[in-house]
Parts: C-alpha cells; structure tokens; sequence
C-alpha cells in the first residue's frame, strides 16, 4: 500500500500526458477534424445512434427514413396568459360616484359602500369611470384564472355538384369561416375570499338584467337631471350622456370585451401561439358553486363566454391593437416607458443577484419581435415592464 497518501508510480503513470506532447495534439486536431466533417466515421457513428447535430435535422430540405429526435426544436412544455379587456358599463358617473337611476339599486350601493369593491368590481367594469381606468385590463381574471381557453378546431364546409350518370360527385372546399364564430367556451377562477370574482360577474348580469327591463341604460342612466344634452364632442370632458350616447350612435357594444390569448413557451419569453376572442360576453355564472363548499381547497368560479363577434390567432393586427392599448395605457400614467429590448423599465426573468426565475411584481406587458435567429426565423417575446 503507498504510504505517506502518495499514489503508486504505476497509477500514477496512467494520468501523465503521452511522451511526445505534439502526437497529442495531433490526435486531438484529427478527432476535430471528424467532428467537422460530415461524411467521417465519428459522424456516421452519431447518427447511427441517433446524436445529431442541429444541422443534421434539415426537416424542411430531405427525408428522414426513420423518426428522429429533435431537442433543438421541441416544444417542452408552454404556459398561458389571458388579458381581458374591461367593459365600460354605464353605472358609475364623471365623478366615480353611482350614476343617476344606478344609485337607487341596492346592490350597487352596498358594492360602493367597501373601497375593496369599489375598485375590484367598478373599477373593473367601468372602464372611463373606474378608479383604475388608465389600464384597459382586469388584472384580477388574468392572475386568479386557473384553466385554459379552448378554441375551436379550423373545419372546412364543403360544397358538393350534383351526381352524374355514373353516380360520381366532386366535393369542393368552401371556406372555414364558421370556424371563427359562434364560439362558447368557459373558463375557471379562483375567487378570494371576498367573493370579488362572483360579485364582479353578478353585477355584469345585474346591470344587463335592468338594461333589458329599461331601468338602467345609456338613455336612461346616464342623462343629467335636467335631462338635457351637454359638450357634445369626443372630449375627454365629454359628460356621461355624451359618452354613452356616442357609443349608441356608433354601435359599440360597451358590455363585451376582447380577451388576449398568449401562450409562451418554457423560457418565459417566446410566444409560441397568440390568439384574440373579438367581442364575448359573460352567459353563465356557476351559482352552483356555494351549493356545497369544499371542507379544503379553494372555492372555484366556472364563468362561460357566449362569443358574439369571431376569432383571430397568429395575425399581424392582434399584436399591433395589443401593443397599442399597452401604450395609451402608459401614457395615460405618464409612465414615461421605452418598450424595446435595451430599455431600462424590463424585467427580467432571471434575477442575476439571487440566482433563481424572478417573481416579482410587473406591470405593463408587451410583445417584442427578435432578430432573426441561426433557423432564418424571427419571434415574438413577451416581454414585461415596469416604472422605476
């Protein structure tokens, strides 16, 4: 046995570099060598035992004669983001106080009694109103959903002529159109223990309820006392009237929303797919849900959507009407933000100082468009900012 915690001269010979330091490095240049050239053994010998190099998955360009795996370009996993847009329902006036006619709804008044409702559900609803008017989404369902939202699979109808004597027919394709409307989908919440989900759907329903009977409206809600038409114009110091009255004469439909559909890949940043639902509406609100609590767990809110508009995904004008909404947003609070890469107000997702996926709070999301990657491929990044 080596004494004195030194090794033997013959393990100790294993570990010494070969004689002629040059035949080493010649060995290693021709190990090198092989590695770069394509048609080596070394190579072949890799891709026999299915190691292949990025350049070697040319998916686009030959054929595989057997299922290759493909780590450069997998897709491991994705998360989903939901942004809604907020409504602007005519139950708050100018002054954030309950319009006229919507201040003698009991409801309403005990919801305006708490600053917590206030601003959780009129806040949310009211969007020229609210308190936190400046921001076009409700954060509250984009942080508390917790399912996904499906879509409908693209379905072609068909068109087909008359059989002929042989008993043969020709099916032509029409268009997938109807793949874009007529879409229900529901969606599920966690709801605090304040209930603000349920309220916030309850009183979207309450106020739709009396719209229908003709108690509350923009006719009716919104007009002054003195039933007169005031500061006719696009103004921001428009009167309510004027406001609800503008969304009459241009047929908006101030009661649906938009909600923004991101999926982002592994990474936190790369929008793997981006779809946008136009015009929906809340048509069911799952009351059944306090039928029997559950001892443990939280208590869940299943919402579903009547789409009353249609459907988009992966076009150019989903990411530019987000982007500009995330832009009137931060201008309205004078946020004085630079959306780009090299900006100081990004967050980052990795934090450099703890060494761990940052989880802090963030304020204004934005879709980025990168430089053209080693594929010939350009993406899109969510990206997040906030006011320093």
């Amino acid at each position: 046995m080596p004494t004195d915690n030194q090794v033997s001269s013959d393990l100790n010979n294993e570990f010494k570099h070969p004689v002629n330091p040059q035949t080493y490095i010649q060995e290693k240049d021709e190990l090198l060598k092989d590695i770069d050239n394509n048609s080596s053994e070394l190579k072949r010998t890799m891709r026999a035992n299915g190691l292949f190099l990025p350049e070697d998955l040319k998916y686009n360009d030959v054929f595989y004669r057997f299922p290759r795996i493909d780590p450069y370009n997998y897709i491991d996993g994705a998360r989903e983001y939901l942004f809604f847009t907020k409504p602007d329902l005519p139950i708050l006036g100018s002054g954030g106080q309950l319009a006229y006619h919507a201040d003698d709804i009991s409801y309403f008044n005990d919801l305006m009694e708490s600053p917590g409702y206030r601003k959780s559900i009129f806040g949310n609803l009211c969007q020229t109103r609210g308190e936190t008017k400046t921001c076009p989404f409700m954060k509250i369902l984009s942080n508390r959903k917790t399912s996904n939202l499906d879509v409908t699979d693209i379905q072609v109808e068909e068109i087909e002529t008359a059989v002929n004597m042989y008993g043969n027919r020709v099916l032509y394709p029409k268009s997938s159109q109807l793949s874009d409307e007529n879409m229900d989908f529901t969606i599920e919440f966690e709801d605090t223990k304040y209930q603000e989900i349920y309220h916030l759907f309850k009183a979207w329903d309450y106020y739709r309820r009396l719209k229908w009977y003709g108690i509350l409206g923009p006719g009716v809600s919104n007009m002054s006392r003195t039933g007169r038409l005031n500061n006719w114009s696009l103004n921001i110091g428009r009167s309510d009237y004027d406001t609800y009255s503008m969304y009459s004469l241009y047929k908006i439909l101030y009661d649906h929303i938009s909600i923004y559909k991101i999926l982002v890949a592994s990474d936190g940043y790369t929008i793997l797919y981006i779809g946008k639902v136009i015009g929906c509406f809340p048509n069911s609100i799952s009351r059944s849900s306090f039928s029997e609590i559950p001892d443990k767990g939280p208590l869940k809110i299943t919402i579903g959507f009547k789409m009353s508009g249609w459907y988009e995904d992966n076009l150019p004008p989903i990411v530019t009407d987000f982007n500009e909404l995330v832009d009137s947003w931060a201008k309205a609070d004078n946020a004085g933000i630079s959306f780009t890469a090299g900006s100081s107000n990004l967050v980052k997702l990795w934090d450099e100082d703890i060494g761990a996926i940052s989880q802090e709070n963030v304020m204004y999301p934005y879709i980025l468009k990168g430089d053209e990657d080693s594929n010939g491929f350009r993406q899109r990044y969510l990206c997040w900012f906030n006011k320093k």
